[in-house]
């Protein structure tokens, strides 16, 4: 009998701790009718190895892939989501840590609402060191305010997300020529067809890593957002003035760049009441 839920993670070079505690986040979910797929995506990295071959020995719901060299996190994904079995497909990340009730609601509001393609919850943020961080989440929730703020930036967390997975093989899955972002382009696909939620629970932390960027990989940055929502745009059936949208999301990409928390926090203040 196939599960109900597969889980899809792909481990590349995370620390041990956080890869034990992502893993024992999803094994002592609530909801236990599930798969968990999990891809290496790094052959060199032994610890790794040894580690989750001792949980696929010890609970059967978990499957091993292992790729033979390293492919990058969307043809992993991809990977997986070719072997699962799953009506719905969970993500989840190698460095977060999952809420034990985190797959019972978010499948509990699909089940109850088959016009929804995918569903969200918010996030704690922690620290490399497992410390929480003060810091807010997008307040966007409904489809309607997804909508109007995804050509902006990307507010959905993808280790939170449940997708019904006959939506994702009837759209592709991810796109395997993006080295990033791979989840916001999913996203964007979703929308142009079916509708998103986000749930106003925060069912997940997630681990924020200190990674500095240079200004050439800030601009690097501003033009794969550029191309991937102009693609998106051109492609998936959005109307054209949505090009408007591109600069604003240049905007938010320079405020996080630069570190300007002040006018990051007034931007979502106005978002409030001009956006919505």
């Amino acid at each position: 009998m196939s599960p109900y839920v597969s889980v899809i993670m792909s481990a590349y070079n995370e620390p041990e701790e956080y890869l034990r505690k992502s893993i024992e986040s999803v094994l002592n979910q609530t909801h236990t009718d599930f798969e968990f797929i999990i891809i290496l995506d790094n052959p060199d990295n032994k610890k790794a190895k040894e580690v989750l071959k001792e949980y696929e020995n010890n609970d059967n719901r978990i499957i091993l892939l292992e790729n033979e060299k390293n492919i990058g996190l969307a043809p992993s994904l991809n990977r997986g989501v070719k072997v699962a079995r799953g009506k719905y497909i969970a993500r989840m990340d190698a460095d977060d840590i999952a809420l034990p009730e985190m797959f019972e609601k978010l499948l509990c509001f699909l089940e109850n609402n088959p016009d929804y393609a995918a569903c969200f919850a918010q996030v704690f943020f922690i620290d490399e060191d497992g410390n929480l961080l003060n810091r807010e989440n997008s307040d966007v929730m409904t489809d309607e305010q997804i909508r109007k703020v995804i050509f902006i930036h990307n507010p959905l967390h993808h280790p939170t997300a449940m997708i019904r997975k006959r939506v994702g093989d009837e759209l592709g899955w991810y796109r395997e020529d993006l080295k990033k972002s791979e989840d916001w382009d999913f996203w964007l696909r979703i929308l142009s067809k079916y509708k998103i939620y986000r749930m106003p629970e925060k069912l997940l932390y997630c681990r924020l890593r200190k990674y500095g960027m240079s200004r050439k990989g800030f601009f690097d940055n501003v033009k794969h957002d550029m191309r991937l929502l102009l693609h998106a745009i051109f492609n998936y059936g959005y109307p054209k003035y949505y090009i408007l949208y591109v600069p604003l999301c240049i905007i938010v990409d320079l405020l996080r760049f630069l570190q300007i928390d002040i006018l990051l926090k007034l931007y979502h203040k106005v978002k409030k009441y001009v956006i919505y």
